[in-house]
């Protein structure tokens, strides 16, 4: 699996610390020093919610905008539409 189709909302984070400046190349943030949980990674949990009893929650970097983020929550509904079979108009159950 090479990873989401679209960025985890991590990339729009003031807490997210890429992997590339890493010496074990593993992204970190302040909420998870040890690491991303997949989770979160994979665009399956909202950071902006508590996963766990991390202190720190998604907070938007310098120069993310509300339009961003939104932008970025349609694409995400798009892909769980694709994947359920669920698009707008269609039934999510075949019509017998």
């Amino acid at each position: 699996m090479s990873g989401p189709p679209i960025p985890p909302l991590c990339y729009f984070c003031s807490r997210y610390e890429p992997g590339i400046d890493q010496p074990d190349q593993q992204s970190r943030c302040t909420a998870f020093p040890e690491g991303i949980p997949s989770e979160i990674t994979q665009n399956l949990f909202d950071h902006r919610h508590q996963l766990d009893q991390e202190q720190f929650l998604f907070e938007a970097a310098q120069g993310v905008t509300g339009k961003m983020l939104a932008e970025w929550e349609d694409a995400k509904q798009l892909l769980t539409d694709a994947a359920s079979g669920a698009f707008a108009g269609q039934p999510t159950t075949p019509q017998g």
